[in-house]
């Protein structure tokens, strides 16, 4: 092999989710799942805009990425489009409701990965939808197996007498927060044991997909991770004062608010955790790429992720589907989101993402153009970086407030059948006719300072610190 094809073999195995000694059986699709994937669609979006109360609007772009590949028995190196292993959904109004939305990004990797992620990106939605219903008073978690794995119990409504007011508001927010982070945690273990079921058309022993889905539940926003994809907030921050006090421009400046955590053999927590699993951490023969998952005498299946749905031959050393959820109370000054693939992520840190998509949120544009723009960049950059080029997808939500002659929001949407989190009144809790009576009310929702960020939702639902470390790239 010369020199420009071993390269071109190197670079390939650095970018790669799964490498190693792989079994021929695992480098080539089975015609079964080819099936799953066969509508050439990489996005599912069942959104009707007259439905929703939310205030917002979405964009969406997926493109397949380029690998070179060599040319017969030439040694000329040519670029070839791959299959695009990416998919995204959207789901608005969630749950047949118009104050609720669910969006997903899924990157698929090994032979079957599209497969893979068109059967996530179609089955936790409909898992979450089936399974928050058993959340309502009156069912336990002992009516499904799955609520039961994640050792979280129902939804309470009412308190003893002996609670005074404080530490009644205080269970309730605990309890809601539990239903929604059981509800996304019990989807993506249901969506794995469908996937790996008796007659499921896909392998998943050396396949698998990342999943990040985030639910806009009124102004409650719950991300759900599992891999390296990653969701952020877009947060407008107050114009920067010039020498003089004033204002030195009226552009405004967003900063990224991560709501995900990349769960990557980097990290040293799940780092940890899959070596107290018997998991291997190691990078491909010591000195290769990132540092990867394998098995603890084999090199395979080499994962570059510690969380997936799928990549079963992993399971028993650590690697789980059971996402992180994180939670924040949405506040004025966000001003979009933003879910993506990795292969956006590889080359650009969170806030330039923000500021990239930031200049369309000033200019107006459509979030699909925005969306579309930032899979262009990320390729780009791609291009500039590798001799690959990876599948990239970006879903953007921008958060559309109104507002009435005070500056406050005057678009109010229902949050849901049970009262928020923050209780009645404020933002998205209530109906459009009651927007200006509830603008008041919502400004002090809005009392939020630009440090906010994501808890971490625990077992028992209690709010914990969620120290999001993702990695900052400076290639352009």
């Amino acid at each position: 092999m010369d020199r420009a094809v071993a390269e071109v073999e190197a670079s390939k195995n650095r970018r790669l989710s799964v490498d190693g000694d792989l079994p021929l059986a695992a480098q080539t699709p089975h015609e079964r799942s080819a099936k799953i994937a066969s509508d050439g669609l990489e996005g599912v979006w069942l959104v009707e805009p007259a439905a929703l109360l939310l205030p917002i609007s979405l964009g969406a772009c997926s493109k397949a990425g380029w690998e070179p590949v060599r040319d017969g028995n030439r040694r000329e190196v040519v670029e070839v489009r791959k299959e695009n292993q990416d998919a995204f959904c959207a789901h608005g109004p969630f749950s047949d409701h118009g104050g609720q939305i669910m969006v997903g990004v899924f990157d698929g990797h090994g032979a079957e990965g599209r497969g893979v992620s068109h059967f996530v990106r179609d089955t936790v939605p409909r898992a979450a939808r089936e399974l928050y219903s058993l959340t309502a008073p009156g069912r336990g978690a002992g009516d499904d197996p799955e609520l039961a794995l994640t050792t979280l119990g129902p939804i309470h409504e009412g308190y003893s007498h002996s609670h005074g007011t404080a530490r009644r508001a205080e269970g309730r927010r605990a309890d809601v927060h539990r239903a929604r982070a059981k509800t996304l945690k019990a989807a993506f273990l249901r969506t794995e044991r469908a996937l790996t079921a008796d007659g499921s058309a896909v392998d998943h022993v050396f396949s698998g997909t990342t999943a990040v889905v985030v639910w806009l539940h009124g102004a409650d926003l719950y991300s759900a991770c599992a891999g390296d994809s990653r969701a952020i907030i877009g947060r407008r921050l107050p114009p920067a004062s010039g020498a003089d006090g004033g204002a030195a421009g009226q552009a405004e400046r967003f900063h990224s608010v991560d709501t995900t955590w990349d769960q990557k053999p980097s990290r040293t927590d799940e780092r940890k955790r899959v070596k107290s699993a018997g998991g291997r951490v190691a990078r491909w023969r010591r000195n290769v790429g990132p540092l990867r998952v394998w098995k603890p005498t084999e090199w395979l299946p080499g994962l570059a992720m510690t969380r997936s749905i799928g990549d079963t031959v992993l399971s028993p050393y650590g690697v789980q589907p059971v996402p992180e959820v994180s939670y924040i109370r949405l506040c004025r000054a966000d001003s979009f989101l933003v879910l993506a693939s990795d292969g956006v992520w590889e080359f650009m840190s969170s806030q330039e993402v923000a500021t990239f998509v930031g200049r369309f949120r000033r200019s107006r544009a459509a979030a699909d153009e925005a969306a579309d723009a930032l899979v262009r960049e990320a390729v780009r950059r791609w291009r500039r970086n590798e001799v690959v080029v990876d599948d990239t997808t970006a879903v953007v939500v921008w958060i559309e407030w109104e507002r009435d002659g005070t500056g406050l929001p005057a678009a109010v949407a229902m949050s849901s059948g049970r009262s928020g989190v923050g209780g009645g009144g404020g933002l998205f809790s209530g109906s459009r006719s009651a927007a200006v009576a509830a603008a008041a009310a919502a400004s002090r929702e809005f009392a939020v300072t630009l440090a906010e960020r994501p808890l971490l939702v625990n077992e028992d639902g209690k709010l914990v610190s969620f120290p999001v470390k993702n990695d900052v790239v400076t290639n352009e």
